[in-house]
């Protein structure tokens, strides 16, 4: 079934004022693709409103527990035998008849946690947090989620109204803290003030915080700063030798140094405090991965002082290699241990298209095209991926649902529709060729080869058809 078309129908549906139907559709749509994120929305706004429109009130929420008894038993089943889409499809049943039920909510929220949805854990949760601005549990939860996400300005903002409802909260004041060295280490650079910053500044309980903070992004600057942050760090783990959180951290600020040696002892020392931290084999993973680039960049270097080096060219592709097999293996591993992790699964759909393994990249693509945050992009490259192994027809449908809601005006776009159209083309849809064509023209001529492209296209339009007048003649 075409869920784009479900979707369309659930939305068709809102906008007529038919909840039920609207309802129905998107839930459906829902057991089907689980992380589809803007139908979860609607489908709770769907349900809000014919909520409200049939009144509500304690005898309603009465009977939708009665309806839902089935639903919440199989809820307590599934969540127990760890099926989690299925435990949270339970939840959505209940939910049909009351989307106010907290207790099904937070269920629904705890399905999502345990089977990796982050993005469904947190829409839930921000609407328990709205309807209960007062429950510091939703906060609390909301902060590891965010964290999870890597929105760490949201993380803060989560963790800071949980510190101001109970500042003797030590949980709070550690995630605080840590995000603090977080926002130094992102991207490996310093970001000058932006609105999310000034919101984080405002967001620490005193001038001293904020002086800390702005202490610590210097760090970013230069090799020095680099260097005083692994001192402090330093001190930090010496004066908490159990914490693994500045133990990692210190294994993160040495690898960033380049001095892979420590950084791998740091994690290793890390992973004997707890061996199930699945985050200190992957840092270890990609620290290997650090560690053949560096090669690859010295031999690089050689080579380029001494172009005919046979030798260092042999070197070269050997290192390749191995740098190949080994990233394979880790990213495989980390898909198998999060499965529904569509960031691992990019990493490495992104590892085989670059090897020209386009049937092994496509379904990692197709997975993680699931994720909201992630649909256009590996849409794209999972039409890309049937575009190379001349699959046409099916690589031509991946590129008009990457850049579905999207206009030429964004070069993102522009570059899925070039696509698409090329597709179209080879495809002798000329027409529709033309009509993608003609879009990226109007909002950039300059475009690649765009302008050559239209003109081609005309003149072999032109040409079928006078061949198809003297046909007729």
């Amino acid at each position: 079934m075409d869920l784009n078309k479900l979707y369309a129908q659930g939305n068709e549906a809102f906008e007529r004022g038919n909840w039920d139907l609207a309802v129905m559709l998107w839930q459906q749509l829902l057991t089907m693709q689980p992380d589809h994120l803007e139908a979860r929305k609607m489908l709770r706004e769907a349900e809000v409103r014919r909520w409200a429109q049939a009144g509500g009130g304690t005898s309603g929420k009465v009977l939708a527990i009665v309806k839902g008894l089935p639903a919440i038993i199989a809820y307590g089943i599934h969540f127990l035998t760890k099926n989690y889409d299925r435990a949270m499809m339970d939840c959505e049943k209940v939910l049909a008849n009351d989307p106010t039920c907290m207790p099904m909510l937070w269920g629904l929220a705890k399905a999502a946690i345990k089977g990796g949805h982050t993005s469904i854990a947190v829409l839930t949760l921000e609407f328990i947090r709205d309807r209960k601005p007062n429950k510091t549990k939703a906060y609390r939860h909301l902060g590891h989620q965010y964290q999870e996400a890597g929105d760490v300005n949201k993380a803060i903002e989560a963790w800071e109204h949980l510190r101001k409802v109970d500042p003797t909260n030590r949980e709070a004041q550690l995630e605080l803290r840590d995000l603090a060295a977080m926002k130094t280490m992102k991207d490996g650079r310093y970001e000058t003030a932006t609105d999310d910053d000034a919101t984080y500044r405002e967001s620490l309980k005193s001038k001293e915080d904020a002086e800390d903070l702005e202490e610590e992004h210097r760090i970013i600057r230069t090799e020095d700063d680099l260097k005083r942050a692994i001192e402090r760090v330093k001190k930090d783990v010496e004066e908490n030798p159990d914490n693994k959180r500045y133990v990692l951290q210190l294994g993160d600020l040495y690898r960033r140094d380049k001095d892979f040696g420590k950084a791998r002892e740091m994690y290793e020392r890390a992973q004997e405090m707890d061996k199930m931290d699945f985050s200190i084999p992957e840092r270890l993973g990609e620290l290997q991965i650090d560690e053949f680039n560096r090669k690859l960049a010295q031999l690089n270097a050689k080579l380029q002082a001494n172009p005919d080096d046979e030798q260092t060219k042999d070197e070269v592709e050997k290192i390749k290699e191995e740098k190949f097999e080994f990233s394979k293996k880790e990213y495989e591993r980390q898909v198998k241990a999060r499965p529904t992790d569509s960031g691992v699964r990019a990493k490495l759909g992104d590892l085989l298209f670059q090897a020209n393994q386009y049937d092994q990249a496509a379904p990692h693509y197709q997975r993680a095209a699931s994720d909201p945050r992630m649909r256009r992009r590996c849409r794209k490259m999972l039409g890309m991926c049937l575009f190379n192994t001349k699959k046409f027809q099916l690589a031509a449908s991946q590129f008009e649902q990457a850049a579905e809601g999207g206009t030429a005006a964004n070069r993102e776009i522009r570059e899925i529709m070039y696509y698409h159209a090329i597709t179209l083309e080879k495809l002798g849809e000329l027409d529709r060729a033309e009509e993608v064509f003609r879009k990226i023209f109007d909002a950039d001529m300059a475009y690649k080869d765009v302008q050559d492209r239209l003109d081609k296209l005309m003149a072999k339009k032109t040409s079928q058809e006078g061949t198809g007048t003297e046909g007729n003649t």
